[in-house]
């Protein structure tokens, strides 16, 4: 178990690493099809979402369900994860995310202990179960929230605005705007320097 634990921390050391080292851009200055890190804060695009353990208002959550026996052992019994379309935006630009593929690499910093029986897990979508093993109940949440800056690691691509205005009908130009295409969306404060 500890041995596991133990392998999960440097992978994910490396793979810090390894996106640290991909460019970083700032939003004015994107390229198409190239591995891209950017910085910025996160703007709604549409409705934002809740988080169902704190009530936080975000753009993406995770959260992990961890069972407790009384032996001293531990499982997952359950994940979720959420997103929503958000707008990246520097000083300079501001750019589409449209997170739904992306790796969340977000800190889990809430942590709320529930017992088995608790009402909470069912609103949560942990299904019923015997719990008759089980000591406690961890639930860890982890967001990207509003106006919180953060590092977005991807491809860059130039699309039709649709929210633009309307160009006149002499017109034949079509606003374009860039739209960030993620593998992961980290609030990593070593990322977002």
């Amino acid at each position: 178990m500890w041995l596991r634990g133990i392998k999960q921390i440097f992978a994910a050391r490396r793979e810090r690493r390894a996106l640290g080292k991909v460019s970083r851009y700032s939003l004015d200055e994107l390229v198409e099809d190239v591995p891209i890190r950017v910085v910025g804060r996160a703007r709604p695009h549409g409705p934002a979402l809740q988080a169902p353990l704190s009530q936080r208002v975000c753009v993406c959550y995770a959260i992990v369900v961890y069972d407790w026996h009384w032996d001293g052992s531990v499982r997952i019994v359950h994940t979720r994860q959420a997103r929503a379309p958000f707008m990246l935006e520097d000083e300079y630009a501001r750019v589409l995310v449209d997170p739904d593929r992306a790796k969340l690499s977000a800190e889990f910093d809430y942590t709320n202990q529930l017992p088995p029986w608790q009402d909470r897990l069912s609103m949560l979508g942990v299904r019923e179960r015997d719990w008759s093993q089980t000591d406690i109940l961890d639930v860890d949440e982890a967001i990207i929230e509003l106006d919180e800056q953060i590092a977005v690691i991807g491809t860059a691509m130039r699309e039709p605005d649709t929210d633009a205005a309307p160009a006149s009908y002499r017109d034949g130009d079509i606003p374009l705007r860039w739209r960030l295409v993620p593998t992961t969306i980290s609030d990593d404060p070593r990322l977002c320097r």
